[in-house]
């Protein structure tokens, strides 16, 4: 494959038409291949990045619902100290 170019071109002229397109063919489909490849990678890079992006998002909603149920749990504890406070009162 490291032919120059006076050997590509002194080659070509002692070969049939088709032989020289079978030749391109065959120099160019590993090319071909590697731009799929290529293609192919961006889009698993492009998936993985909104995957990314989502786990972020999902990270963001948990914190809200756990910064939200400690709330209610603080309320929760207020209001049974309201609770307990007023039923000792009732009873003395």
């Amino acid at each position: 494959m490291a032919e120059t170019i006076e050997e590509l071109a002194a080659s070509a002229d002692r070969k049939p038409k088709s032989e020289l397109i079978a030749i391109n063919n065959q120099r160019s489909e590993p090319s071909i291949r590697q731009w799929r490849s290529a293609q192919e990678t961006n889009k698993i890079v492009a998936t993985l990045g909104e995957v990314a992006s989502a786990a972020v998002a999902t990270r963001a909603s948990a914190e809200i619902v756990l910064t939200a149920s400690q709330a209610v749990e603080s309320a929760v504890e207020n209001m049974r100290g309201e609770v307990d406070s007023f039923l000792h009162n009732v009873a003395s």
